[in-house]
């Protein structure tokens, strides 16, 4: 699956915050968290359009 990054909730911190991203062929937003190490991002879920996916940060 390939996603877009659309907004970094805390772009100095490599670890830290949510990533806002967007599903193109859905045409919806959602949240994920940023890479762990050696570990992938996680997809926490699809949330429609992008206000009410940075509302439920």
């Amino acid at each position: 699956m390939k996603l877009w990054i659309v907004l970094d909730e805390r772009p100095g911190d490599a670890k830290e915050g949510y990533l806002v991203i967007f599903h193109p062929q859905d045409k919806r937003f959602g949240l994920a968290t940023k890479p762990a190490g050696a570990d992938a991002g996680v997809l926490l879920g699809l949330h429609g359009n992008f206000i009410q996916t940075v509302n439920s940060l």
